[in-house]
């Protein structure tokens, strides 16, 4: 009985250890894949750069909105049916209006908020993210507020680092990666529900984290370790001098910039961009928060 018992709980160890073998393997992935997107923002310009070059600035951009928008639609049509397949009706319009709103910020940002069409790609590099994060966690505040924060620091370590492409800290990509989160956490619950799980205390403690960003940002400009300076064409990009991280930002002279391809975009100035960005990711937070309780009631109905 002794030697039966040795082998079941060894048994019981073993399995505990290949999951979390298994879950410490998935995560490493998800980290690869945030490496390499975070990585190849160069490489997906210089091969844009080329395709223009190649077929002309019209046929590329007309391509890819054309490629976004029936991806788009083919994605967001499977969604809907699984959620409708569920038959509850607190569930279906919870998803519902979380995937209003998902396609309100895509209108955002496609008509105003986009300088080129390969930016679109923001939108599937964060929604592949978003959705393979929530697979494996079932947590979407965790990937929430996560990837919001990842997003961000994706766009602060590429202008640290390769301000010849990124000339200055560019608020636009935090909106667009933004909503590259929301589409895959709603993917996400859609294609699994039910299986979306949401602290509703943990909103709380997060918005203590980015208070408490908050204040190290504030203390670091008034002690002049982060300088704020308006972005000049002309004038090289200098992350770093003298130990002080500057802060460049884009303040063009109209608040609308014309497009080579035809129309206008708009470059948030930091304050705008701070002020929206908080405002998404609140209604976001609560969009979640709507959607976990649909959940559990769909499990327990």
């Amino acid at each position: 009985m002794l030697l039966i018992g040795y082998k079941d709980r060894c048994r019981q160890g073993t399995e505990k250890l290949r999951e979390r073998l298994k879950l410490y393997a998935s995560w490493a992935f998800l980290f690869l894949v945030f490496m390499v997107n975070s990585l190849a923002h160069q490489s997906v310009s210089r091969v844009y750069e080329n395709l223009i070059k190649a077929a002309g600035r019209q046929v590329v951009e007309s391509s890819i909105t054309a490629l976004f928008i029936l991806s788009g639609l083919f994605f967001l049509s499977l969604a809907l049916l699984k959620v409708l397949r569920t038959g509850n009706s607190h569930f279906v319009r919870s998803i519902i209006v979380g995937w209003f709103y998902a396609m309100g910020l895509f209108a955002l940002c496609g008509c105003f908020l986009i300088c080129a069409r390969i930016e679109y790609i923001h939108f599937f590099q964060y929604g592949l993210l978003a959705f393979l994060a929530a697979f494996l966690s079932s947590s979407i505040h965790g990937v929430l507020w996560g990837m919001t924060l990842l997003g961000i620091l994706d766009e602060v370590y590429n202008y640290a680092f390769y301000p010849f492409y990124t000339s200055y800290l560019d608020f636009n990509d935090f909106l667009l990666n933004f909503a590259g989160v929301m589409m895959g956490i709603l993917m996400y619950c859609s294609l699994f529900p039910g299986k979306g799980y949401y602290r509703e205390d943990f909103s709380t403690r997060m918005y203590g984290v980015m208070f408490f960003i908050a204040s190290i940002i504030f203390l670091g400009l008034a002690s002049n370790r982060i300088i704020m300076d308006v972005k000049i064409e002309s004038k090289p990009v200098t992350v770093f001098v003298n130990g002080a991280f500057v802060f460049a930002y884009n303040s063009p002279s109209s608040f609308w910039i014309p497009l080579k391809g035809g129309g206008f975009f708009h470059i948030l100035h930091p304050v705008e961009g701070l002020i929206l960005l908080v405002l998404v990711v609140t209604v976001a937070d609560q969009i979640c928060c709507r959607i976990s309780r649909s959940c559990k009631a769909f499990l327990t109905a």
